[in-house]
């Protein structure tokens, strides 16, 4: 039997739905950030995939001594799309 939580924390990429889910940001605000350049993104086929490093490049910009943590990451994604401080 495959042990879904190893599995997940091992991902490379995510879906547009689970980056959404993730961060607590709506699917187009992710799609946003992709057409506008702030967010790469893969296409394999018809899906679009975002590498969890190109997440962490993004929100680590402006702070580079910060460690990368989930909290982190939902608060600075809000951030940039609220445009808030």
């Amino acid at each position: 039997m495959i042990d879904r939580r190893k599995e997940s924390a091992a991902k490379l990429a995510y879906s547009i739905a689970e980056v959404a889910r993730m961060l607590s940001l709506s699917e187009i605000s992710i799609r946003r950030k992709i057409k506008a350049g702030e967010l790469p993104s893969i296409r394999i086929g018809k899906r679009v995939l975002i590498r969890w490093v190109d997440i962490q490049r993004l929100l680590q910009l402006d702070q580079e001594e910060e460690p990368v943590t989930l909290e982190n990451l939902r608060n600075d994604l809000r951030k940039l799309h609220w445009g808030t401080t």
